[in-house]
This record gives structure tokens, sequence and C-alpha cells, in this order.
């Protein structure tokens, strides 16, 4: 079973994601236990980077660095842990979730 991501504009700060989620062209299916994983984590940035990766499937940390204006020093360390719950993978070109 698969659900729309669809953000309103009025409640997200983060424009570059927003863009890439808010419009129809853009608009992903994501499967809807993918968000299970969202609520076992506590921190909202570890949410943040996690949602980020269903978004655009795979990305860099530079990508991921620019798009949630994260300090790399905040951002690996929250990879490193999604990695270890089994949320996130390492790929050849960055990282992407499970």
């Amino acid at each position: 079973m698969y659900t729309d991501v669809n953000v309103d504009l009025c409640t997200n700060p983060l424009p570059i994601l927003l863009d890439t989620m808010s419009t129809a062209s853009h608009d992903r299916a994501v499967p809807k236990q993918a968000f299970t994983g969202v609520s076992e984590l506590e921190s909202s940035k570890a949410k943040l980077v996690y949602l980020a990766l269903l978004v655009t499937e795979e990305a860099t940390t530079t990508e991921l660095q620019r798009m949630l204006d994260l300090p790399k020093l905040t951002l690996l360390p929250i990879l490193t842990s999604l990695v270890h719950q089994d949320l996130a993978q390492r790929t050849e070109d960055g990282y992407a979730c499970q």
C-alpha cells in the first residue's frame, strides 16, 4: 500500500525539500511502512534526514547538507545512526532509505 507525499508550503521551512515534494510532477509514492521508521526516531533532525532520503531516494551528504541546511558535523552522525537502525543504507554515491 502506498500513500502520496504532499507537504503544505506554509508548515515547513525547507524550501528545497518542499519544492521537491510539492509539485505534481515530483510527487512520489512512498510505502506506508516507510513512515513507521519516522515514528521510531526521537530526534527531529533525524526524522528530517530520514524523510529527505525517502523523498530523494538517494542523496550524497553534500546534497543533504544543502537541502536541509545542516552542518556535516550534525548530518554524519545522524546518517550513521540511520544506517545502524537499518533505516538507511550506504550506497556507492551516498545514502538511500532501506
